[in-house]
């Protein structure tokens, strides 16, 4: 339907330009008032008709139709959309779609709130008296790209009435009140619910938020107070609206906070501000012994700014933390904010040996030790007790026994997806206590029952069923060979810097020197904290080609390939079909024994994971490796005479692994486009035919309206072989590895292991040769891709692009002299490029500017990046786990340290 049939009442005709295409719009309606008067209340003016500039767009203000004691006034956003590539561009983002040019987010909000600045802010002077009067008010916004059921949740909060004018996806609906109440408290009422559902749709704003805490409860003081309906909402939405701040002092001031419109009694205390409070009245109680405190594991700092505000100015408070935290800690005198790796905490140790301290009197590590594995929870105990050895130490974690009494628990019972454990006593006694105690030295002698009885729930047990174990302890006994706490830091630092913060060198990228400043950052890098530190393999990125006048209406196309590969005299390749499905990397045994023989940690026969680690499933609807694939993998090495295999491959289809990422990222925007351009330009119009397009596009490639089943098969191309052969006393000793191997030699292995697997999906990848001294041979390959990747007139697409590979070995490219050479470059299809650059990226104004792309710096990423995956296979294969350690560090700082555009 087009919206101004579902009782939006827009109706104002706009011309089909490049650079207005897409439109958010909001439609009062308030009964028994004239047009003049509600003009003035809006903004001081009976006709009211405006056109303002706001970010990336134009907002436009207009009367609709409708009888004279029931006006209706219209608001629309019109999106520059060559203003906002520029936008995506510079704020790096990966694709250039979003749902920004045309629904409700914080963008639109915030020229709506200046649209309606003197009725939101109540800014009236004597002219009329009409604004104090009460109405009868609606409003008709859209499109929405949050869920029904969370739009109904919210705006009934704020005791607004939501009904669906239109039955998508994309959300249009009609916001009215029971009873009468004053224009501008229903705007602002609208507007507080609108910015809390939106407030994960900002882009690039730092402070965005923060300013829009500010408005929320300056809007809601003079109302929220006699409402009740505010508790409904969850706690970081209910201080927001209420403007609360944390109970104390102001920590970087020393002041109080300015008192609350609603006392704190009014929420009740989370049981994440119960453990702070016990954390701080601890503390408080023993303040004067407290010269050095380390906040290990602080997360956002929140702990740390309000430990601050209750110890003697002398004493430094040290926040540790991988992450970069959002709030300016350094601003906070007495808080030293330290990024660093908790297992490796060499700017921690830096910190404390520069300065006076003798040793650290307090360490708190709170609801941390549950996101490590088992091998790395007994280090960071080690670490802390033996290393660090503060005087007293606290440490919290949830209590699996009270997880009976949550609802809505991660599919393991857990109460958060990251957590690799969640204790119950004997394990807590186990792995925590009695290490602690009888090899560290330290005393619990003190555990906190986080909720008294009377507030847990029935049938819970006060002693065994708490939501979290909460123990100080103390140290007794030193327990080192060192004389003081100085001198073990500085044996743990050298240790560090000796191990897995020394620099080596890539010996395949000119002797290329990996420096300890990269493999820092790479150890506070989210990929690698998040991933395995013994993962056999990170898949390297691919660089595409450069654009090329060749053929002027492509972005990529392989004449490009050719050009490139042929200036460095290359005459071989190999094009390889790139499937629109998810990176893998398998690594499988051929059974328990051969496992065991190798010597390897990995503690599965066959284990698949992502391009950065992370284990591939569960994914979709599929809990883990098809037992089908596990038994096929196995039986091909049997019949291979081999040990082990590690394989790269593609996963498909794209909605197994994506279909989050599909529904939000790129078919929402779709659908708002569709239906913003509908109403615009109507459905025949080409603009909205690219926006159809795109969709269908998409729906083509990901697959993701489709469920996994016959026509749509759970299917796995092996498309590499990164290493195979044999386990023989404890190591791996390959017979066939990617670096050497011919092409020849890897595809003769993938079509011998693969062989009659399409029963089970597990197929080798498509391919064929090209050669660069035959034409023929080169307009084959061309005339190829564009069939494979090209939707054609039945509204079939096959894949994304082909993948053009070297002939020659790496090594033997090296050996040849020829420099640098990058291993392989990637095509992608001028259809699947819409999912990158846009439904319109192809209109002469915006491919223009899209098609001057600086690919350099991700082939100098791609170069470090193969190179670096081979130490990693390297280091695994020889079972060196600090050289692993160290090259998967290195990788993802090599990788952060070069700005690379995201869209390549």
């Amino acid at each position: 339907k087009r919206i101004e049939n579902c009782g939006s009442g827009l109706s104002v005709a706009v011309e089909n330009t490049n650079a207005l295409e897409q439109k958010m719009f909001f439609r009062l309606s308030v009964d028994e008032i004239t047009r003049g008067e509600l003009g003035w209340i809006l903004s001081k003016h009976p006709d009211s008709t405006f056109s303002k500039d706001f970010t990336w767009g134009t907002l436009r203000g207009h009367w609709e139709e409708g009888t004279p004691h029931s006006p209706a006034y219209a608001v629309s956003t019109d999106c520059d959309s060559l203003g906002f590539l520029k936008a995506m561009r510079k704020l790096n983002k990966a694709s250039y779609v979003s749902s920004l040019v045309s629904a409700v987010c914080p963008l639109s909000l915030s020229a709506l709130r200046k649209a309606f600045s003197s009725a939101l802010s109540e800014n009236f002077k004597d002219e009329s008296t009409r604004h104090l009067d009460t109405f009868i008010c609606s409003a008709v916004v859209g499109p929405w790209v949050t869920k029904q059921s969370t739009i109904e949740f919210f705006m009934e909060s704020m005791g607004i009435e939501t009904t669906a004018i239109q039955e998508t996806k994309v959300g249009i609906y009609k916001l009215s009140v029971r009873s009468p109440i004053t224009v501008s408290e229903f705007l602002q009422r609208v507007f507080v619910a609108s910015v809390l559902l939106t407030k994960n749709l900002h882009v690039g704003r730092k402070n965005e938020w923060d300013s829009k805490m500010e408005a929320i409860a300056a809007l809601s003081s003079k109302w929220i107070d006699r409402d009740s309906c505010f508790s409904k909402l969850p706690p970081w939405a209910a201080e927001a609206a209420l403007g609360l701040h944390p109970i104390g002092k102001d920590e970087s001031t020393g002041g109080n906070k300015q008192k609350s419109p609603i006392s704190h009694d009014a929420l009740p205390l989370s049981l994440h501000q119960r453990r702070h409070q016990w954390i701080i009245d601890t503390v408080v109680k023993n303040s004067s012994e407290m010269k050095n405190v380390v906040d290990y594991g602080c997360a956002q700092g929140t702990l740390s700014k309000a430990l601050r505000g209750h110890l003697p100015e002398e004493c430094t408070i040290h926040a540790v933390d991988a992450i970069k935290s959002k709030y300016k800690l350094s601003n906070v005198n007495g808080v030293r904010k330290i990024q660093d790796n908790l297992l490796y905490p060499s700017s921690l140790l830096e910190k404390l040996l520069s300065s006076n301290a003798s040793e650290i009197d307090l360490l708190v590590l709170t609801e941390v030790i549950e996101h490590f594995r088992k091998a790395e929870r007994a280090e960071l105990i080690r670490l802390i007790a033996q290393d660090l050895r503060p005087k007293y130490l606290i440490v919290t974690t949830p209590n699996r026994n009270y997880n009976r009494f949550i609802e809505n628990l991660q599919g393991n019972g857990w109460r958060h997806k990251d957590h690799f454990i969640e204790y119950d006593r004997s394990e807590w006694e186990e792995e925590v206590m009695r290490p602690l105690r009888d090899t560290y030295g330290y005393r619990s002698f003190e555990e906190l029952h986080l909720l008294p009885a009377e507030f847990l729930p029935d049938g819970a047990n006060p002693d065994q069923d708490q939501p979290s174990f909460v123990s100080l302890f103390q140290l007794e006994a030193r327990g080192t060979n060192y004389h003081n706490a100085r001198e073990g830091w500085q044996h743990f630092l050298g240790r560090l810097k000796d191990g897995i913060l020394k620099d080596f060198r890539l010996q395949h990228a000119k002797n290329f020197l990996v420096k300890s400043r990269a493999i820092s950052t790479g150890l506070v890098a989210p990929d690698f904290i998040e991933t395995d530190p013994h993962g056999f393999f990170r898949g390297p990125t691919i660089a595409p080609v450069q654009y090329t006048k060749e053929a002027k209406d492509y972005l990529e196309h392989p004449a490009a390939a050719f050009s490139y590969f042929r200036e460095k005299g290359i005459s071989r390749l190999w094009a390889e079909y790139k499937y629109m499905g998810s990176r893998a990397h398998v690594l499988v045994f051929s059974g328990r024994e051969a496992l065991q023989r190798s010597g390897s940690t990995q503690s599965d026969e066959v284990r698949i994971v992502t391009r950065t680690g992370r284990a591939f499933f569960p994914a979709g609807d599929i809990d883990a490796v098809p037992e089908e694939w596990k038994q096929f993998l196995q039986d091909g090495l049997r019949r291979m005479k081999l040990d082990f295999a590690f394989l790269d491959a593609e996963i498909m289809p794209w909605a197994i692994k994506g279909g989050a990422l599909i529904h939000s990222q790129f078919e929402v925007p779709g659908l708002c486009a569709v239906a913003s351009r509908e109403y615009m330009f109507g459905p025949e119009d080409p603009a909205t035919e690219r926006a159809k397009k795109f969709l269908d596009v998409l729906d083509v490639l990901g697959c993701y309206s489709r469920p996994i089943c016959a026509d749509n098969p759970l299917t796995m191309r092996v498309f590499g072989v990164l290493a195979a052969g044999l386990s023989v006393d404890g190591s791996f000793q390959p017979t066939i590895q990617y670096d050497t191997a011919t092409n020849a030699e890897r595809y003769e292995f993938i079509d011998a292991l693969c062989a009659d697997g399409s029963d089970v999906g597990i197929l080798p990848v498509e391919r064929f040769p090209v050669d660069l001294n035959d034409p023929k041979s080169q307009e084959d390959a061309v005339s190829r891709w564009e069939k494979y990747c090209s939707m054609g007139e039945d509204g079939s697409i096959a894949g994304e692009g082909y993948v053009f590979k070297t002939d020659p070995t790496l090594r033997e490219v090296a050996e040849d002299g020829v420099g640098l050479v990058q291993p392989m470059l990637k095509v992608r299809g001028r259809d699947y490029l819409r999912i990158i650059y846009g439904m319109d990226y192809l209109e002469p104004e915006r491919f223009h500017f899209i098609k001057n792309r600086n690919v350099r710096a991700k082939r100098k990423a791609a170069i470090l990046q193969n190179e670096l995956s081979r130490n990693i296979l390297l280091s695994f294969l020889d079972n060196d786990f600090c050289q692993l350690r160290r090259a998967h560090a290195a990788f993802c700082g090599e990788s952060d340290s070069i700005v690379v555009d995201a869209t390549l």
